[in-house]
């Protein structure tokens, strides 16, 4: 049964952000909230938790490529998992079980699913629904559930050879990545060298990392060679030493 207090809650928020959608998606959001805040045992507010809810829908719609790029549905929920684990708001906050939930929730509500051959999917009405359809997908569908360990991280060696390579998600995310690091805290300029094959015979790729050096005659001066695997299932907030994001 719908929550006219968080409806409420929910119209209030909405409108000082001045986002005006139609009362019937108001109540349809307020049923996600509802389920979120069943999920957490209450532990957000509901400011809180339409935020959690916004960031984690804007990487499923590819609208954050710098945090994840989802490559396919299946990594949907593994990787708002591991996003989950980063956000200040739910770092060391949720148990496993309560990240798959709100994940899955995220997954159900984006509508990108593969379902099993004649089972219709519909949105929950209840909490009790959500359930009943999250346990019925963890069985049927357990691929969407996988959650792989985080990779060994040499922290001392990240990004400096083939074997220790920066981590992230696509082509582009490495590309963001790149255009955000600084060494020194000034800007760098990047070249690619070529690939090569990592430790486990992943292809990872191997950049040429500058910076300008000069006042009227500007030259380039090298810093280092940089190495990333640009397919990983992850992407940890992490820089080379002496590199920072920006």
């Amino acid at each position: 049964m719908l929550s006219e207090k968080r409806y409420e809650s929910l119209k209030e928020i909405l409108g000082e952000v001045k986002i005006q959608i139609p009362e019937e998606q108001i109540k349809e959001y307020t049923k996600i909230i509802d389920y979120i805040a069943h999920v957490t045992e209450n532990k957000f507010t509901d400011m809180e938790m339409v935020a959690i809810y916004a960031v984690l829908g804007d990487i499923v719609e590819g609208k954050e490529p710098q945090m994840a790029l989802i490559a396919k549905s299946d990594d949907i929920i593994p990787t708002l998992v591991r996003i989950m684990e980063e956000l200040p708001l739910t770092k060391g906050k949720l148990t496993m079980e309560q990240k798959l939930r709100i994940a899955f929730c995220e997954r159900a509500i984006t509508g990108v699913h593969e379902q099993p051959e004649g089972v219709v999917f519909d949105w929950f009405d209840t909490v009790e629904d959500a359930e009943k359809q999250f346990n019925f997908f963890r069985e049927t569908m357990p691929s969407w559930f996988k959650v792989s360990d985080a990779p060994i991280i040499n922290k001392a060696k990240y990004g400096f050879s083939a074997d220790e390579p920066i981590l992230t998600t696509s082509v582009r995310a490495s590309s963001i990545y790149l255009s955000r690091l600084a060494y020194n805290g000034k800007a760098i300029i990047y070249e690619r060298v070529g690939s090569c094959s990592g430790k486990n015979g992943n292809i990872v790729d191997k950049y040429r990392v500058y910076q300008e050096k000069g006042f009227l005659f500007k030259k380039k001066a090298f810093i280092c060679d940089l190495y990333i695997d640009a397919y990983s299932s992850k992407q940890p907030n992490l820089t080379p030493k002496g590199f920072t994001l920006v």
